[in-house]
């Protein structure tokens, strides 16, 4: 289908230029406007046949020299949540009238936004790709994601579960497919959930409280030998002992027990008893002043243990990799998370509420502290291409029978790779993303879109509604073969 409509794209970043390549298989007539740009991406833009303005679209004459005036629709796609809000607001006062289409990793302000400027689609990239990341432990046969009340449905091509209830989508137009969304649960493929009171326990077997363990272990252990030696030297019960003890140790000394009128061996006992409670207490509170103040142990309440078997594991303090996390702890699912220096740190909130383990998630002891072979599933999902690949690789030589996924910016490599890697899935999420806002550009409330066989497909509202799939308008627009999607 043939679109005459003139589209702005702002920004012609992995996901810009991901749109632009299929508005132009749509046949839509493209201006980009982008002051930082690959110069792959800009000869490959500039020789479609768009036009191209290197500028800064945070600008009124910009905006007016693209064509906002007579523009249907404009997309604000950086990667910066401040200009793509700047870029909505001169849209619409330049426009009111206009489309607008807007990327915002921040999905709480996103949706005061679109409140506030009258938009009906502003898309996360990192919120539509990580549950997809996540089901793809599930098989290869997942093309996508689409949640609705709370619900996470994964899209397949074909029906082949007979124990899960199968929705068949079918999607308007000439040779359009029939695909089947399914509801999808983490829980089935890995990990399984556990209560409060199993992680608390996990908290307090955490290695981040080694040290306070054995202080408490041995002041315990010096109040029970030293009772039952008390128990017996004196005319006192066990119970009394260890009350007698530690008023001694914490330097209490009520009086109502003392050695004013004991032997000289149990005075000097007694005198051991509280140089030794004093060192012991010390410590004690040394280890608690530690454990409050130290920047090591900001994983107190996160340091869990690594679990038995399982877990999924996670690399990659990228946007899309914190949002994983995010999914995977809010359902309860256990998730070890491996960083270093090349792969960044996660933020406070998820490492207080994850497993962490230090070290190169490439080295072989990394991933044995990371109980590799009882996991369900690795996700690398760093910024860095060659680290994803890499730790992708030594996890599957580790344990060849766990599902490994990871990130890939070039889809079109990451396509070529995964044939001849042993990874089981290798997916960008500027693929995963753009066909949103690509079936957002043609209009109506987009819920799930992906690119399957040179086709567009994509779920919109229907009738102001979209609680369920069955609310939805499922629609295909078949793409020109000029574009590489």
């Amino acid at each position: 289908m043939m679109h005459n409509e003139h589209v702005i794209i702002c920004g012609l970043g992995h996901v810009g230029f991901r749109v632009f390549e299929l508005l132009s298989g749509l046949g839509m007539q493209i201006t980009v406007i982008s002051d930082r740009t690959a110069d792959d991406k800009r000869d490959k833009a500039m020789s479609s046949g768009c036009r191209y303005l290197e500028a800064d679209a945070q600008s009124d004459s910009v905006l007016l020299d693209a064509g906002i005036r007579e523009a249907h629709c404009i997309m604000a796609l950086t990667d910066d949540d401040l200009a793509n809000i700047s870029i909505i607001n001169d849209a619409r006062r330049l426009n009111p009238a206009i489309r607008i289409i807007a990327r915002m990793y921040d999905t709480e302000l996103g949706a005061h936004i679109a409140r506030e400027f009258r938009i009906c689609n502003i898309f996360s990239t990192s919120s539509i790709a990580a549950p997809v990341f996540i089901n793809a432990l599930a098989g290869h046969s997942l093309l996508g994601t689409i949640t609705l009340a709370n619900r996470t449905y994964s899209i397949h091509e074909n029906s082949n579960d007979a124990t899960t209830k199968q929705i068949p989508l079918h999607f308007t137009g000439d040779n359009s497919p029939t695909l089947y969304a399914a509801e999808s649960n983490m829980g089935d493929h890995c990990g399984c959930k556990h209560s409060q009171i199993w992680k608390w326990l996990g908290i307090a077997a955490s290695p981040a409280l080694g040290k306070l363990r054995k202080t408490v272990a041995l002041i315990i252990a010096v109040v029970l030998l030293a009772a039952l030696f008390l128990s017996f030297a004196m005319p006192i019960d066990l119970i009394d002992a260890i009350y007698f003890v530690t008023t001694t140790i914490t330097t209490v000394g009520y009086g109502d027990i003392s050695f004013m009128q004991a032997p000289a061996y149990l005075k000097l006992f007694g005198c051991l008893l509280m140089l030794s409670g004093a060192l012991l207490l010390t410590v004690l509170f040394s280890t608690v002043t530690d454990i409050l103040l130290s920047e090591k142990l900001t994983r107190f309440a996160g340091g869990l243990p690594v679990p038995k078997s399982g877990h999924l594991i996670l690399t990659g303090a990228s946007k899309v990799g914190v949002r994983i996390a995010q999914e995977v702890i809010e359902k309860g699912e256990e998730l070890v998370i491996l960083q270093d220096d090349k792969t960044g740190e996660f933020p406070l909130e998820i490492l207080r509420r994850a497993a962490v383990i230090g070290g190169s998630p490439r080295s072989s002891d990394t991933l044995e502290r990371a109980n590799i072979a009882a996991a369900c599933g690795l996700i690398a999902v760093s910024d860095n291409d060659v680290e994803n690949l890499g730790t992708a690789l030594a996890a599957k030589k580790e344990n060849s029978q766990m599902v490994c996924v990871a990130r890939l910016f070039d889809a079109t490599l990451g396509a070529k790779l995964q044939g001849q890697l042993s990874i089981d899935r290798i997916m960008s999420v500027s693929a995963i993303a753009a066909p949103y806002f690509a079936a957002a550009a043609l209009g109506g409330k987009i819920h799930m879109a992906l690119v399957w066989r040179s086709h567009l497909l994509y779920l919109k509202s229907k009738d102001g509604r979209g609680e369920s799939i069955e609310e939805m308008v499922c629609v295909s627009e078949i793409l020109e073969e000029t574009t590489n999607c």
